[in-house]
């Protein structure tokens, strides 16, 4: 009997462990979403000739009404809380380069979660089998 408590904890803890793996997958996720918005908008400035009419967003779903100029710079956090102002290109280039980073930060997770899952149905078949020999 104590294998099998053995092999019923080593399932809860790594159901534990799958369950934190969709947390990070669907904080990635959403992350990589806010990236992706952000290239584009900086893509559409980059593309911009006049003045644009827009929502600037105040957070909490709140937003003021203004205008979006042409302009060939941007600011860009670099991290720490440090923004920087950058050329539109090189924010492009550092959107981009996040946005890579989140794609692979997200296969590496959904790699770790199949591996795991594959783990979790093996134990399941352990321990099924291991409680059919205990009944007889």
């Amino acid at each position: 009997m104590e294998e099998l408590e053995k092999k019923i904890m080593e399932f809860q803890f790594l159901r534990s462990g799958l369950e934190q793996l969709e947390l990070k997958e669907r904080e990635v996720t959403e992350a990589k979403l806010e990236i992706e918005t952000a290239l584009n908008s900086i893509k559409e400035l980059k593309n911009l000739k006049s003045k644009k009419d827009a929502l600037i967003n105040f957070g909490a779903g709140t937003y003021v009404k203004g205008e979006i100029k042409p302009s060939n710079k941007i600011l860009v956090r670099i991290g720490a809380g440090v923004v920087v102002e950058k050329g539109l290109e090189d924010a492009i280039n550092i959107m981009e380069e996040r946005l890579k980073n989140m794609e692979n930060t997200l296969k590496r997770i959904r790699d770790e979660k199949e591996k795991v899952i594959i783990s979790l149905e093996l134990l399941k078949e352990d321990i099924e089998n291991m409680q059919k020999k205990g009944k007889r």
